[in-house]
């Protein structure tokens, strides 16, 4: 399950001065309604979603419609770039303190 749930990422994306609308995408996500609707200069997908991208772009080109998708590219050290990779790290950490310490010597 994700630190944030995907209404309030939604939500922090869309706060963002450049993001006019923050659309979440689902298996049942009518896309070229979307389109029809929002009529978007500008569509982005995260880095890890080249199939979405190139499926995006198949369905600009059938419909001759003048949108650009972009990928938005990895964010941060390695392991926090995804909620998992958050959780796993923090957990790591818990882990670790809960671990009784040795001292040298004794």
């Amino acid at each position: 399950m994700p630190i944030l749930p995907e209404d309030q990422r939604r939500e922090l994306v869309g706060s963002l001065r450049v993001v006019d609308k923050a659309i979440l995408g689902h298996s049942h996500l009518d896309l070229l309604g979307v389109l029809r609707e929002v009529r978007p200069d500008i569509i982005s997908v995260g880095y890890d979603q080249k199939q979405i991208k190139a499926s995006v772009e198949k369905l600009l080109r059938e419909q001759g419609l003048p949108v650009r998708v972009v990928q938005i590219p990895k964010f941060g050290p390695n392991g926090l770039n995804s909620s998992t990779g958050i959780k796993q790290r923090v957990a790591r950490r818990w882990t670790d303190r809960a671990k009784p310490r040795t001292v040298p010597g004794c």
